[in-house]
């Protein structure tokens, strides 16, 4: 969730003969996000992002990187904040799904 939204945790990156990601010892990440105030709820914000990034073995390509836009909500209550967030990706893989849900508790970045 602190990557590329909308990609599971380690599913970027440099992959073997067999289509498995192996990771890479280079990673590029870009976050944008714009939050927004929902009502009157204190704490309660809206999310709008875009994310982009990649894993690679040496040779950095930026004309290779995985996208994803999304939107979400955020609430800082007391017991921490919360991120409901939902990412699509960008001309998926026929591997990759179209994009999740993330989940969290705890700090934003």
């Amino acid at each position: 969730m602190n990557t590329i939204r909308g990609f599971d945790y380690g599913d970027v990156g440099p992959r073997d003969n067999y289509g498995n990601v192996v990771g890479g010892n280079r990673m590029v990440v870009f976050n944008a996000e714009v939050t927004f105030p929902i009502g009157t709820v204190p704490g309660l914000s809206g999310v709008v992002f875009l994310d982009a990034g990649n894993a690679f073995n040496n040779v950095i390509d930026l004309e290779n990187l995985k996208k994803s836009y999304g939107a979400g909500i955020r609430w800082v209550t007391p017991m921490g904040p919360l991120r409901l967030e939902y990412g699509w990706i960008i001309n998926p893989e026929d591997y990759e799904p179209s994009g999740k849900w993330d989940f969290t508790i705890g700090a934003f970045f």
